[in-house]
Formats: C-alpha cells, sequence, structure tokens
C-alpha cells in the first residue's frame, strides 16, 4: 500500500506541443496527465497515441515529452509517549518516503509531541541523506500530544512554498497514531488554512 502511496505522488505528466501552421506559426504547450479505465497512470506514451482537434480539425503535434512534476513534501512525524513502541516503524516509513523521492524533489522533516515541542528537523532539502539523517535522529519525548498544530505549522511551510511556485506539486505526510491531546488550533483553523492555498 505504501508503495502505491508514492508512486501515486510520483506520477508522470506528459507535455504536448501542438503547432498551427495554417494562418501563423503558433505553438502551444499543455500538460496532459493520462490515466487508464482504472485509473492507473499511463507513461509510455508516444507521439502517436495522442491526437488534439481544434473545432473538429486535427492539429499537428510536433513533440511529446514526459514531465516529472516536482514534489515538495513535508513529512509531520509524532515524537509523542503513545508512539514509543512504534518509532522504528516511524522512521522506518519515513525513510522509506524518503528514499523514493526524485532528484529535483524537495522535503522537510517536522518533528512534534507537545504545542511547545514542535520543531523542524530538516528545512527544504532535495538531499536524501539530510533527510535520513534527521529521522535518523527522532526520539520519543513526553507531552501532550498537538496533532493539529504540527500540521498548522507545516501546512504554512507548503503555502509559502507554494507562492513562489504554483507549478510544483505540494503533500504532507502525517505519520502518527492519530490522537491529538491539547493542540491550539482546531481542525477547522487547519481547514481555513488549506483552503486558502
Amino acid at each position: 500500500m505504501l508503495k502505491n502511496l508514492i508512486l501515486g505522488l510520483a506520477a508522470i505528466l506528459f507535455v504536448l506541443q501542438i503547432a498551427n501552421f495554417p494562418q501563423t506559426s503558433v505553438s502551444v504547450k499543455a500538460n496532459v496527465l493520462v490515466v487508464d479505465s482504472k485509473d492507473q497512470f499511463l507513461d509510455d506514451l508516444k507521439l502517436q497515441d495522442f491526437k488534439i482537434f481544434e473545432d473538429d480539425v486535427e492539429q499537428k503535434l510536433v513533440k511529446v515529452t514526459k514531465k516529472e512534476p516536482v514534489l515538495n513534501l513535508g513529512l509531520v512525524i509524532d515524537n509523542s509517549g503513545s508512539i514509543r513502541m512504534q518509532l522504528d516503524d516511524v522512521i522506518f516509513f519515513g525513510q522509506t518516503i524518503a528514499e523514493n523521492l526524485q532528484p529535483k524533489d524537495e522535503a522537510f522533516v517536522v518533528r512534534f509531541v507537545s504545542t511547545n515541542k514542535i520543531s523542524i528537523q530538516q528545512d527544504w532539502t532535495s538531499s536524501k541523506y539530510k533527510i535520513q539523517d534527521a529521522l535518523n535522529n527522532l526520539y520519543i519525548e513526553g507531552g501532550k500530544t498537538a496533532m493539529v498544530d504540527a500540521l498548522y505549522l507545516s501546512a504554512n511551510k507548503l503555502i509559502e512554498r507554494e507562492k513562489v511556485n504554483k507549478s510544483n506539486k505540494y503533500a504532507l505526510v502525517l505519520i502518527s497514531d492519530g490522537l491529538d491531546r491539547a493542540s491550539y488550533h482546531k481542525l477547522d483553523d487547519l481547514f481555513a488554512l488549506t483552503k486558502q492555498s
């Protein structure tokens, strides 16, 4: 299941370049995401697999190229006492995600326990080594879990990054037992924040 999630995050986009020559030379670029009838991504398509029509007239396709979207990912990791027995699994899941990032993808790691114990263990980086090092240095600590506060802080980081480059893909991955005991922010605050982007 985790493999499917990771593959889903790395979906392939195709860039179509269309030339319309009858009146003037015009080049149009379009991003296309192709799925089959089972909603599985198709990534082995060629120029002859595409047809573009304008006013029922087929347009000439000049070029089709694969474009892998750049992913900006936040790993938000619970380090509260309730995770104590699962910390090795938590770290393993985080490392598996980091290992499957593409060279241009960037990620950050947020460690959280309580509202006053939320920290950015690794800021934005494309270095798998730095991400894995941050994950390897996670440790359990006591405190009332503030999961929503950690997500709120992490969502803000993604929103700030998105303002700089809207063409990238953005995601947060929460690794937690899902128990929130003492967040300042409410889920409604988090949902309102994410609707802004």
